[in-house]
């Protein structure tokens, strides 16, 4: 009998990437049905950023990400975006949430909230328009939080923007191999292993 050991690490932010980007591919490519892959590729575009947050929070701040569900509990560090704000912190990124891209990527939190706490939207609304005019379509709240269609693409480039913002100082400070100087792409996991005489 043999006995192999493995060791590696998967980058969870890598895979949601490939995701996000597939999908916004597929939505960029279709005139029609597009929303639903857009939607997706909006939220794995979130999903990569939160994935890229803990990555780069376990490497450079280890001390802190052991402890992490008592060190979010508190301001100026609550829930998730006070982690991403430490972690902006940590690299020295100023904190500009009405500026782009950190603006883009709080507003796929609240659509991914949206989505993750699924509740029914009521959609009874009152619009006036003038006589002899067709009314207005009734949009859902959450319909607006990624559409026009444009906003697949401002949402995939910030995230995009502030992934790579955080990557060029995190990189200095993590000194991985795998992970090189782009954030984004590159090996999605590595592993090595060991093979042994089993003695049994």
């Amino acid at each position: 009998m043999l006995k192999t050991q493995y060791e590696g690490e998967l980058f969870l932010h890598r895979l949601a990437w490939e995701i996000a980007e597939e999908q916004a591919r597929r939505a960029s490519e279709r005139k029609q049905g597009w929303s639903r892959p857009g939607l997706v590729a909006m939220i794995f575009a979130f999903h990569t950023v939160e994935a890229y947050m803990n990555l780069v929070g376990i490497k450079i701040a280890p001390y802190i990400w052991e402890d992490e569900e008592n060190f979010f509990r508190k301001e100026p560090y609550r829930g998730w975006k006070g982690k991403l704000r430490k972690i902006m912190e940590l690299v020295n990124l100023p904190w500009t949430e009405k500026e782009r891209p950190l603006k883009t990527v709080l507003e796929l939190k609240e659509l991914r909230d949206r989505i993750a706490h699924g509740k029914p939207e009521n959609l009874s609304r009152e619009m006036l328009h003038p006589d002899g005019s067709e009314p207005p379509v009734l949009v859902s709240d959450l319909w607006s939080m990624f559409t026009p269609k444009e906003k697949i693409a401002w949402a995939m480039d910030d995230a995009e923007r502030l992934i790579n913002q955080i990557h060029a100082i995190a990189a200095t400070k993590m000194n991985d191999p795998w992970l090189g100087h782009d954030a984004l792409r590159g090996a999605t996991w590595h592993t090595s292993g060991t093979t042994t005489v089993h003695p049994g």
